[in-house]
């Protein structure tokens, strides 16, 4: 008898789960005047410990779009250049006739202290969209400016970055080539972590995020690629640039060591058949994080209550040398040598 009745709970389990169907998730995302924001990064997030489910960016028309999602109750974040963060309320996502929640229509503001700051007259812009791929010019924002690359990448549209596991994903799925001028780098985990963080924005030109590589780029990621295509200096005789940035955060409660720093030196000499360069680049973060969790249990007469609150804060100073020759033999082709060092130190405030 007790074989029976164990089968058919097993059956009827097994029913109800077959039963589920998965859930869409929509909106639009406006920005001022109501008009569409485009590549508007959008996260959607468990509510009860924040936990990331999946990730959108915004059309042309402004539209999102979460496919294949459980039943469950989130929250939507979404982040765009310019505007300030976006936090929605609770988000129920319930089986229905047609399975598709409609999510009112979210609307950003404006940052006035980054936009107050830009005139762009005749330029590219910050982000262009080809068939193939994404590009994400560095230096066309000023909010990028002192900023290291692993920052970057973490507003960019369809990037995702866990710092706490060091991870990257591109439409929410590991396994992300990283590559320096169209060339492989074969770091990964900590190590590209810090490779990153010690690439500041004075260094780079732009960042390529291609989501469907061809067949002329290597198989071996699932993911797609993200190429970082370093500033070269095409001035000859000798030259040089030096730049420096530093910055503070304020959260309340959060440790005093919030102080951001970067210092960029680049030579460069270049002759007719020979071009020789240098860039040595320092960076020094400091980093809070603060998480709160409170759940509430309640079986028949009994109810409990718990609370924690766990606080982080690390002061990471990475830092990076390069240097190359390069000598070209004709117009499509030359031949170069790069040496690459990078170094990092961590620490953990209380």
């Amino acid at each position: 008898m007790r074989v029976v009745i164990c089968f058919l709970l097993i059956q009827l389990s097994f029913t109800e789960v077959l039963g589920q169907s998965p859930i869409s998730i929509q909106g639009k995302v406006n920005g001022k005047d109501e008009k569409a924001v485009l590549f508007a990064n959008l996260l959607l997030k468990n509510a009860e410990d924040s936990a990331i489910v999946a990730a959108a960016v915004s059309d042309s028309t402004g539209s999102f779009l979460f496919r294949d999602v459980k039943t469950g109750v989130y929250y939507i974040s979404v982040s765009a250049i310019g505007y300030k963060r976006y936090q929605s309320g609770r988000i129920s996502a319930n089986v229905s006739d047609n399975n598709v929640v409609i999510v009112p229509e979210i609307s950003l503001q404006e940052h006035a202290h980054e936009l107050g700051t830009v005139r762009m007259v005749a330029q590219r812009h910050f982000i262009e969209q080809h068939l193939d791929k994404m590009i994400v010019h560095v230096d066309k924002s000023i909010v990028s400016s002192g900023n290291a690359i692993i920052d970057i990448l973490e507003r960019s549209p369809g990037v995702i970055v866990d710092q706490q596991n060091e991870q990257i994903q591109l439409r929410n799925r590991t396994g992300v080539i990283v590559m320096i001028d169209g060339k492989q780098n074969f770091l990964s985990g900590n190590d590209l972590f810090q490779f990153l963080r010690g690439l500041n924005s004075e260094q780079v030109d732009r960042i390529e995020i291609i989501t469907n590589p061809s067949s002329r780029y290597d198989a071996a990621g699932n993911a797609g690629i993200i190429n970082i295509r370093l500033k070269k200096n095409t001035s000859f005789g000798t030259n040089g640039t030096a730049s420096a940035a530093i910055s503070r955060g304020f959260i309340p409660d959060a440790t005093q060591d919030l102080w951001r720093g970067t210092l960029n030196v680049s030579l460069n000499h270049r002759a007719k058949n020979l071009n020789l360069f240098g860039n040595f680049g320092l960076n020094r973060e400091g980093n809070y994080t603060g998480n709160t969790l409170a759940r509430t249990f309640q079986f028949s007469q009994l109810n409990s209550f718990f609370r924690q609150q766990i606080d982080r804060g690390n002061r990471i100073k990475p830092g990076n040398f390069r240097a190359g020759a390069d000598y070209p033999f004709s117009e499509a082709t030359s031949f170069g040598l790069t040496f690459d060092y990078n170094a990092a130190s961590t620490r953990s405030l209380s």
